[in-house]
Order: C-alpha cells, then sequence, then structure tokens
C-alpha cells in the first residue's frame, strides 16, 4: 500500500478491489478511528508533506498522492453519530 494507515484505526466492511486483467486495478478500503479530523490530516501532513495537496471543507478533508504507477485518493470525514472519523484510501494503478 502506498499510503500508510493510520495508527490505531481498524478497517470496516467498506471496500474492496476490480482488477483489468492484471494491468491495473482500482481499489479502496475504509478505516476508522475515534481521533478527529484534525488529528488524521495532521499525521498525514507529517508523513508526506509538499507532496500533498490538501483540500478541506465542512469537517472533511481529501487529498491525492501520485506514486509510482497509480494514483492514491484519501478522504477523511467525520460520522458525528458514530463519533468516528472515517479514512477511505482508494487506489488507482498496477
Amino acid at each position: 500500500m502506498d499510503v500508510p494507515l493510520y495508527p490505531d484505526s481498524t478497517a470496516t466492511e467498506g471496500g474492496g478491489q476490480f482488477s483489468f486483467g492484471g494491468k491495473a486495478g482500482i481499489s479502496s478500503q475504509e478505516y476508522e478511528t475515534s481521533d478527529s479530523v484534525e488529528q488524521v490530516l495532521a499525521f498525514y501532513k507529517e508523513k508526506f508533506g509538499s507532496k500533498i495537496h490538501i483540500q478541506e471543507s465542512e469537517g472533511k478533508a481529501i487529498f491525492t498522492l501520485a506514486t509510482k504507477g497509480a494514483l492514491n485518493t484519501v478522504t477523511i470525514t467525520r460520522d458525528a453519530d458514530a463519533e468516528k472519523t472515517k479514512i477511505t484510501i482508494a487506489r488507482i494503478g498496477k
């Protein structure tokens, strides 16, 4: 995986993958944590610095990270009802 998992996050049932004949694929996985969106975002800012451009609005953050052969998108949102922050990591590439 090109994007490290947020510490102490746990995988949810949200996610899946699809392969194009072994040449490329699309995958995503959702994780959750009790930490805030700001804490999760700070973790990824520390890991990637200027390699990512972050868009934030209304308690949600999203960024993309291009790596060799793949494009990764990370979406961070707060589920106020569950009191959890959801982290969705999607990857398109080889």
